[in-house]
């Protein structure tokens, strides 16, 4: 009897880790999202629905974020919808609706909270061989200048201002692309606008091949481009593969870990960092940089992974989370794990979770995450990395990225170089992802404010210790390496 009550426990045990090890990088919130077809991109809505999606948009953003009038004020919303009461037509595509209603964005003093573009037009274009302009620019007091043509020739010099595409008028396209990017502050908005400004274009309805009037030495020329598909252009423009991270030797003995983005598979980055770090550890390099320059943020467990080849303690990157609950978000989280695993009850074991299934809706409360004080870590990396540290940052570093950094400034663990990054210390942020009832669109909107490590306001972000601009930056920390 003992022997098959101990099969049974077996048995039961090696379900447990076998859906342990199942569920260990499919934890994370799925929104839900109606189904949009090919037809859907050609339907016709009505300026009532539209008018109707904006009122959807604005109810549920006020009912969700933690404090939605401090990030847009009344009157921007009454002169907004007055606007767009008299549009130069009455029918429109999911696509023309964006149009119409992104502009509200530029007015949303909150990098989280948005209206996002139609991503299945989106995706079918850019995936469908649509060629977007291979011209990586910067946005300046509402001009274009090109910083790189990445098109083969490279037809167009670096610091050329452009003049129009495609017959619109730089100012223009300048000004649509900031006015669809929301954003605490004007550097983000800006790098970030100029980041996706292929989108824009697209979004603007410009295709190519695209004809580029632009001035370098005080002449105008006529360019065309024929564009290129946008995974080549992101591949030029980011000098990388395929993940959003890369490890190399610069100068010879320098190490360089580039990280763009904080999404993907846990494993896999795991995986990178062991390979990355045990070449580390072979070749004992004069210092380590860190590239945070391009990256957004996303799943703050990569950045926790990478801390902790970093340092052998534990180092606190928030001090205070104040969470908004509605039954929205109590729903959201309970899409934290896939179908068929829900009955697990994380909330019985995760205590934010606990929090939020047992708070009143409409309710807010605060969630301290870590220790005051860095903690030694339990169990050390093998290739863990104690050398000198800088960090690159920029207005694009953002969200996770800043947590992820945060710590690794207040602690004293990295010398920054670069610019202020684009999120501030204080922000509101995770994302609540919603359809809009008519033309399912979806928008997204914060429903926590996070407080971070060294946080004195909500304008401040990671100010370097080395001030350069973002595109010196790189050049910088070299030069500093080889002087220390």
């Amino acid at each position: 009897m003992w022997k098959k009550l101990l099969l049974v426990v077996g048995a039961v045990v090696l379900c447990v880790l076998g859906a342990g090890v199942y569920l260990a990088d499919k934890i994370y919130l799925r929104p839900e999202h109606a189904s949009v077809s090919q037809a859907d991109f050609h339907k016709q809505h009505s300026l009532v629905e539209v008018q109707a999606d904006l009122q959807a948009m604005l109810e549920m953003m006020w009912r969700i974020h933690p404090d939605f009038e401090s990030v847009l004020d009344q009157q921007a919303i009454n002169e907004f919808t007055a606007s767009i009461s008299r549009p130069e037509h009455t029918e429109f595509t999911r696509l023309q609706a964006y149009r119409l209603l992104a502009t509200l964005n530029s007015n949303i003093v909150d990098g989280h909270t948005y209206l996002r573009r139609p991503a299945e037009e989106w995706l079918a274009y850019r995936d469908g061989g649509g060629r977007v302009l291979p011209l990586e620019i910067t946005i300046n007091a509402g001009q274009l200048i090109v910083r790189r043509d990445l098109s083969v020739g490279a037809a167009i010099p670096s610091d050329s201002r452009i003049m129009s595409i495609n017959g619109v008028a730089a100012g223009t396209l300048a000004d649509f692309a900031l006015a669809i990017q929301s954003g605490e502050n004007l550097p983000l908005r800006h790098a970030y606008a100029a980041q996706g400004f292929q989108a824009a274009l697209w979004e603007f309805g410009l295709h190519g091949p695209f004809e580029v009037a632009h001035e370098a030495g005080g002449t105008v020329v006529e360019t065309v481009l024929e564009g290129m598909v946008y995974r080549e252009f992101i591949r030029l423009r980011n000098g990388a593969g395929e993940q959003p991270y890369h490890f190399e030797f610069l100068s010879g003995d320098i190490g360089y870990l580039a990280f763009d983005d904080m999404s993907g598979s846990i494993s896999a980055f795991e995986e990178f960092l062991q390979q990355s770090f045990a070449a580390i550890a072979a070749q004992q390099p004069p210092a380590l940089i860190i590239d945070l320059r391009n990256n957004g943020g996303g799943d703050s467990r990569l950045g926790d992974l990478l801390e902790s080849y970093l340092s052998e303690y534990d180092l606190p990157a928030v001090e205070r989370v104040e969470v908004h609950v509605t039954d929205e978000i109590k729903a959201y989280y309970q899409t934290l794990l896939p179908h068929g695993f829900r009955w697990i009850p994380l909330h019985r074991f995760v205590s934010i979770l606990g929090q939020i299934a047992d708070a009143p809706s409409g309710s807010s409360f605060d969630f301290f995450p870590e220790d005051v004080e860095p903690q030694l870590r339990g169990q050390q990396q093998e290739y863990r990395y104690d050398g000198p540290l800088y960090v690159l940052t920029g207005p694009r570093t953002f969200s996770s990225a800043v947590i992820f950094a945060a710590p690794l400034k207040h602690f004293k663990r990295a010398v920054f170089v670069g610019q202020e990054t684009g999120e501030p210390l204080i922000f509101f942020g995770e994302n609540y992802i919603f359809d809009l009832p008519a033309t399912k669109l979806q928008a997204q909107v914060s429903h926590k404010k996070f407080y971070l490590v060294g946080a004195t306001d909500m304008q401040t972000g990671i100010i370097p210790d080395v001030q350069v601009s973002e595109h010196d930056a790189l050049t910088a920390a070299l030069s500093a390496v080889r002087q220390n």
